[in-house]
């Protein structure tokens, strides 16, 4: 059943489809994280923060399954399904796809937080059709792309409910969120260290690194942020522009530099990534409030 899906969509492939259909893959995965940014530096910190923590958790959990599974993908047992025109957006295994996940998860956040019919509807429209996208493309089974789905939903039900749970004591919730952000850090090198050892898979693990790298840094950035910086979104629109124009800028910078350094190739990328999320999370917004570029919040 799954194949026959799969072939219906190849029989009505054209080079219109194939370029909306990218197009559509190439939003489900690069608007989330702008808009998270965007959301965090400048308009509403605390959705921002939700946000991420969502799209962490619930690409962490895709990226372990993954591992586990290591299921191909459609492509690479019927090569028929993949058109020689149509860009491939598709690495690491099949099962379950990551772009649904980020789509899901994301947009799912979107309806939680910003009770608006226009956000529903464009919501839901993305969560359908970044799926369908992969189908069509080729790179995922049905399973697949249901699987992501269910995670990003679910991810962004649990931390709309258990942020609430934590604002109400912070406090007490400190040191165990900057334990947790450690804990990942290390497992993120543990892996990192064994990829560029050739000891562990690397189709299998590259992806789980970089996402315990990633949810590491969130967890150290957004609390000590929160502990020692406490900004406030308040300012003009030039100045929320500049301010993520900058934040852009010096985070895209930071990652370079730091990808330049003499360190094996995994162990520098988690390095590079971590130093990067909490630059973007804590010591931007540090520095910022010190430039008069953010305000305190009272």
């Amino acid at each position: 059943m799954q194949l026959e899906i799969l072939l219906f969509l190849q029989d009505i492939a054209n080079p219109f489809l194939d370029t909306l259909m990218n197009l559509i893959s190439l939003v489900g995965e690069i608007i989330p994280v702008l808009f998270l940014l965007i959301l965090y530096w400048c308009i509403d910190k605390g959705k921002g923060i939700k946000g991420a923590y969502a799209l962490s958790f619930a690409l962490v959990t895709t990226n372990i399954t993954k591992s586990i599974f290591r299921s191909p993908r459609p492509f690479m047992l019927y090569p028929e399904l993949i058109n020689g025109q149509r860009l491939s957006t598709a690495t690491g295994y099949s099962f379950p796809s990551g772009h649904s996940t980020i789509s899901s998860s994301f947009f799912s956040f979107l309806m939680l937080f910003f009770h608006s019919k226009l956000v529903n509807v464009i919501s839901i429209l993305i969560i359908i059709l970044v799926p369908l996208s992969r189908l069509y493309l080729g790179v995922h089974w049905p399973v697949d792309v249901m699987t992501g789905t269910a995670i990003g939903i679910a991810s962004a039900l649990l931390v709309g409910k258990v942020s609430c749970k934590m604002e109400e004591k912070k406090n007490k919730f400190f040191h165990f969120q900057v334990s947790l952000g450690f804990v990942f850090l290390f497992i993120s090198l543990i892996i990192s260290i064994m990829l560029d050892c050739g000891k562990i898979d690397e189709v299998a693990f590259s992806d789980v690194a970089m996402t315990t790298a990633l949810i590491s840094s969130l967890l150290l950035g957004f609390t000590l942020e929160e502990r020692y910086v406490s900004f406030s979104n308040e300012g003009s629109v030039r100045a929320r522009i500049v301010r993520f124009v900058l934040g852009m800028i010096t985070s895209m910078l930071l990652f370079l530099v730091a990808s330049l350094l003499p360190l094996p190739h995994y162990i520098g990328f988690s390095i590079s990534l971590t130093a990067t999320g909490i630059w973007a999370t804590f010591i931007y917004p540090f520095l910022g409030v010190i430039r008069g570029l953010f305000s305190r919040s009272c």
